[in-house]
């Protein structure tokens, strides 16, 4: 059953990123039950690919469709949303759910380990909230959203994890900013939701329209 103030999303497009368990797959599924289509992505779409299945067997208004996306490839991403704008006309909503966890400690860490969660936890978010960006402001939408998803990482051994989610919401406010000097108006919101308390506003915030200066804090 639709919630009150979804039925304006019905049939629009929104992109999750790290779609194939978890959150990714609970945030794509609840917003197939709302009537989107839903591109869900990840580095591997066997399990997007039965979720899929599940919400068509179940009768769900909208769709979910697995696309398989290394975030960590700049390359990758930007293939995606080619594909999306060319199939589908553009992103309407992105939640950047994707993250990253190695057990890489800030004093004995790998190089490799800490670059690998930054090109997803930090490179991967920016690309694709620059790229969902442009996608609404090319098409004149004025009530798009930008989810960023951040985690508490409070396990000792996931310190450095840790310092790139902590780019996410420091992150936004110079999103809100940027947007906020443009001359025309922002085509999106930015919402940075802690997992915590994730499931009170993801819902929310799409029910109601916010001004584009507003950032909605969950931490």
């Amino acid at each position: 059953m639709a919630r009150a103030g979804m039925e304006r999303w019905r049939h629009r497009l929104a992109l999750v990123t790290g779609a194939s368990g978890g959150i990714g797959a609970a945030v794509a599924r609840a917003l197939v039950q709302q009537g989107l289509k839903v591109v869900g992505c990840a580095r591997t779409v066997g399990n997007i690919e039965e979720l899929a299945a599940e919400c068509k067997s179940a009768g769900y208004p909208g769709t979910l469709i697995p696309y398989r996306c290394d975030l960590s490839s700049e390359e990758d991403i930007l293939s995606m949303f080619s594909a999306v704008r060319s199939q589908h006309n553009g992103v309407d909503i992105c939640i950047n759910n994707a993250g990253l966890a190695r057990p890489d400690t800030l004093l004995s860490g790998s190089t490799s380990g800490w670059k690998d969660m930054f090109n997803v936890n930090v490179l991967a978010l920016s690309i694709c909230t620059r790229e969902a960006y442009q996608s609404m402001k090319e098409r004149n939408v004025d009530d798009g959203h930008i989810i960023n998803i951040n985690r508490p990482w409070d396990e000792p051994y996931l310190m450095a994890q840790r310092k790139t989610t902590h780019a996410l919401p420091s992150g936004s406010p110079s999103l809100r900013d940027m947007a906020s000097a443009c001359p025309q108006r922002s085509p999106s919101r930015t919402v940075s939701v802690n997992t915590n308390k994730m499931e009170r506003f993801l819902i929310s915030c799409m029910t109601r329209r916010m001004y584009s200066e507003c950032i909605l804090w969950s931490v």
